[in-house]
Order: C-alpha cells, then structure tokens, then sequence
C-alpha cells in the first residue's frame, strides 16, 4: 500500500517536472525567434523601463526602448534564466 501511493508520488512529480521544461523549451524556442514566450507571467516596471517574463522555473527580462508592446528583435540583450543558470539567447 505504501509503496503503490509513493510510486505515485513519484509518478506525479515527474510529470510536473516534464510540464515545466516542456513549456519553458517552448517559451525558450518562441523568444529566440522574436516571439513573446506564452506560458509566463508579464511584469513591467516602468521606473527602469525592464520587462520580466517569469515562467515556471525561469526568468526572461528584457530592457525596453520604447513600449513594452515593441517586438523582442527591438531589444538588443534579452537575458534568460534557467532556476539559477543563464542562457544566452543572442
């Protein structure tokens, strides 16, 4: 009995661990093609003008020039976060 419901257990994290790097190679794939990445929340601070995706397990920030609808190619350095590791994008 213990040992089916912790198979269980397992069975369940691993699933919410394959969504998460599913949806984050998805936003991955659709930002380094000039997309808007789709499974992430939008945070904009108008103070320092940086836009912030935050997706599951990472980040995406950008600096915007002119209006936080511009097109990504607009932004020249889009860093992109992975739990704690940065990638490079362009």
């Amino acid at each position: 009995m213990i040992r089916d419901l912790m198979k269980l257990i397992i069975k369940i994290i691993l699933f919410i661990f394959l969504i998460c790097f599913v949806t984050m190679g998805i936003d991955l794939y659709r930002i380094k093609n000039n997309n808007l990445p789709v499974f992430c929340s939008y945070e904009y601070n108008s103070k320092n003008n940086i836009q912030t995706f935050r997706g599951i397990i990472y980040t995406a920030s950008r600096k915007v020039y002119a209006s936080p609808n511009e097109s990504l190619s607009d932004s020249s350095n889009i860093k992109f976060k992975i739990i704690m590791f940065n990638v490079k994008i362009k």
